[in-house]
């Protein structure tokens, strides 16, 4: 499998207000073009830990390497 990668801040949090607002999850994924699964994916976090964000990764933080 390729590197996946992740949903910017703002889309997540432009989903999560839609899926407030209660919106489905085949609105959600036509309007913002993007598959149904992908849309579910912040949502599912949601409801687990209570915030769409991301866990941290292990291994080196390369932004505080960088200069």
């Amino acid at each position: 499998m390729g590197i996946r990668k992740q949903l910017s801040k703002v889309l997540r949090n432009k989903v999560m207000e839609l899926y407030k607002d209660g919106k489905g999850h085949k609105k959600m994924s036509k309007a913002f073009n993007m598959p149904i699964s992908t849309v579910k994916s912040p949502i599912k976090k949601w409801k687990i830990r209570g915030s769409p964000d991301t866990k941290p990764r292990s291994g080196t933080d390369r932004e505080r390497l960088q200069p």
